[in-house]
């Protein structure tokens, strides 16, 4: 039996009542000392005095026990978790659009320098392909900042931590990869355009190396800050 509990019970059902501690202690033959013990949670009511005291109270022993509190209790938890995974999910969902958002960004990006400069030659093309580069970095960056924030929110209190931390961490890592091949890229075009189109095979090689290298380090940045 939780003494604390019950203390809660005794003293929200006197003061309902309008009795002082002394009143009600004379109703039970008891000290006002004695009725102040229980409420603090310091002592108990002898068990021959339960259900009079229940009944002066107009409750139930059940609710003088502090049960049917304890059960409210468990429910009001189960429905902060409840409402917590609804946010979690909602949040995570926000995420995945923003990293969507991000890739598809970047991948146009790519898909200009590759198509569009070659089919039609004109800075234009270029222009458009480092603004969406650029924005499809920027959105990706802000939905990382978000989520980290979000996270933190939650104070502890974040269900199926381990999964949904793997889901978080997944569409970052397709972000990292989508932008990290613009950037990869718009370098390798820079190059061409200024030094001429030599040693492709090395500068293949080169690029695919610095790539996997970079996109390995932040990933595994980024990821460690990724906590709750």
């Amino acid at each position: 039996m939780d003494k604390k509990a019950m203390g809660i019970v005794i003293s929200r059902q006197r003061k309902e009542k309008g009795f002082t501690q002394k009143q009600l202690g004379d109703k039970l033959s008891v000290s006002n000392k004695t009725v102040s013990k229980w409420e603090t949670g310091e002592g108990f009511p002898d068990i021959t005095i339960l259900p009079i005291l229940a009944e002066v109270l107009n409750i139930t022993v059940d609710e003088l026990l502090g049960r049917v509190l304890l059960k409210n209790n468990e429910i009001l938890k189960r429905d902060d978790i409840e409402v917590t995974e609804y946010k979690v999910g909602k949040t995570i969902l926000r995420f995945k659009n923003v990293c969507i958002l991000s890739c598809a960004f970047s991948i146009f990006a790519v898909m200009a320098y590759w198509i569009l400069w070659y089919e039609t030659h004109n800075m234009l093309s270029l222009l458009i392909s480092f603004i969406f580069g650029l924005a499809g970095g920027c959105i990706g960056l802000i939905g990382y900042n978000i989520i980290q924030i979000r996270i933190k929110k939650f104070n502890g209190l974040f269900p199926n931590k381990n999964k949904n931390l793997y889901e978080i961490k997944r569409y970052l890592e397709k972000v990292i990869y989508a932008w990290m091949m613009f950037v990869w890229v718009a370098l390798d075009f820079t190059i061409v355009n200024r030094y001429g189109n030599h040693y492709e095979i090395m500068r293949a090689f080169i690029g695919g190396l610095a790539y996997g290298c970079i996109c390995l380090c932040l990933n595994s940045k980024l990821k460690r800050k990724i906590r709750v």
